[in-house]
């Protein structure tokens, strides 16, 4: 049995990215990126707010959903299939993807490691390129309702990156970025409001805001804010639906954005 048992780990290791970790410390670890998110991704979430890490070196990946991002309607005769009149039951939704980009120079990364702290909720990336560690950490703050996502390095100047927010509803929704933030707004057929907004923030180095992303350049440290919602509401007598995603984003932001990394990664 134990035979068969170790033939199928080394089958499913040629197959799928192979995890490695240890019982002792609730963490597992991957020594090569995954390129899907549902083939070796690592996911974060604080009950409403979540995301899978995927992605590589030159591109780092977090998709991310809220809870409430749906596309049923009122559906009292309990309908699944679209065409049936009364309503339908409706799916769960992507909400979209932030991504970084990171260019390595043409050198071949070394020591590579991506890792779950399962007792922090904390994921991590690590590799080195030439003489530099360059470091990638995400956490969803439950406190805070927000992802952060910490950029850094092991010597100064050494974070240049693209940051870009990627929508899954074309036609539905606009991305805008102005002034190191991205918003990203839009309305689902049952006419669900949502809305994800981006801050983008660096120690040291030059921020500038582009039509499609935001770029740094030689910074020490870039911290970047994701923070979504939607006008979902858990009340009948609204239809489900009241006010702004707006409503509960900004305020959120702004709170996040007078907290440092430490402060919202031990919360």
């Amino acid at each position: 049995m134990k035979t068969r048992i170790a033939v199928f780990a080394i089958a499913a290791c040629l197959t799928l990215p192979c995890v490695v970790g240890s019982e002792a410390d609730h963490t597992p670890y991957f020594n090569e990126p995954a390129q899907k998110w549902e083939n070796g991704g690592l996911p974060i979430g604080n009950g409403s707010l979540g995301g899978v890490l995927f992605g590589g070196v030159e591109r780092g990946v977090m998709q991310f959903n809220v809870d409430s991002l749906w596309t049923g309607n009122e559906n009292a005769a309990g309908h699944y299939r679209k065409e049936i009149k009364g309503g339908r039951f409706g799916s769960y939704q992507n909400f979209g993807s932030l991504v970084v980009e990171q260019a390595s120079g043409g050198k071949l990364p070394q020591g590579y490691r991506r890792q779950l702290d399962i007792q922090r909720s904390l994921h991590t990336t690590r590799w080195k390129v030439g003489e530099v560690t360059y470091t990638r950490e995400a956490i969803a703050s439950n406190p805070d309702q927000v992802i952060v996502w910490r950029l850094s390095a092991d010597q100064p100047g050494q974070i240049s990156t693209l940051v870009k927010l990627e929508g899954t509803h074309p036609g539905l929704e606009k991305v805008t970025y102005e002034a190191g933030g991205i918003e990203l707004r839009g309305q689902l057929p049952n006419k669900l409001q949502y809305e994800a907004r981006v801050s983008v923030r660096a120690r040291g180095g030059k921020l500038t805001t582009l039509a499609d992303s935001v770029s740094v350049q030689s910074a020490d440290e870039v911290l970047i804010i994701l923070a979504a919602d939607t006008n979902y509401v858990m009340d009948h007598s609204q239809g489900w639906m009241r006010g702004n995603p707006a409503d509960k984003v900004v305020p959120r932001m702004k709170a996040a954005l007078t907290k440092s990394w430490s402060e919202v990664s031990q919360a």
